[in-house]
């Protein structure tokens, strides 16, 4: 098992999921276009509402790549704290 594998599974999709997120960007910037979602439902018959997302863009790409940023984060730690021990400042 490699060591930092959430960084490694990072690394891996680096180029499909730069391309996805200037998409994005390019949706949001574009003002023409937006990303919506179904939530609860309307008084006119029970139906779901659509409704423009909010969202941040590294939050869906992370989703949608399956990259957990809280394993993430905690793998940066870890290297943080293997730099700090390395340069005798622990």
């Amino acid at each position: 098992m490699k060591k930092y594998p959430e960084h490694e599974r990072l690394s891996a999709i680096k180029d499909k999921s730069q391309v996805c997120g200037e998409f994005l960007e390019w949706l949001q910037g574009a003002g023409r276009y937006v990303i919506a979602e179904y939530i609860g439902s309307d008084r006119r018959g029970g139906k779901d509402l659509l409704v423009p997302a909010s969202f941040r863009i590294e939050t869906l790409l992370a989703a949608y790549f399956k990259i957990s940023r809280a394993k993430l984060e905690r793998e940066k730690r870890e290297m943080l704290d293997e730099l700090r021990k390395a340069h005798g400042s622990a």
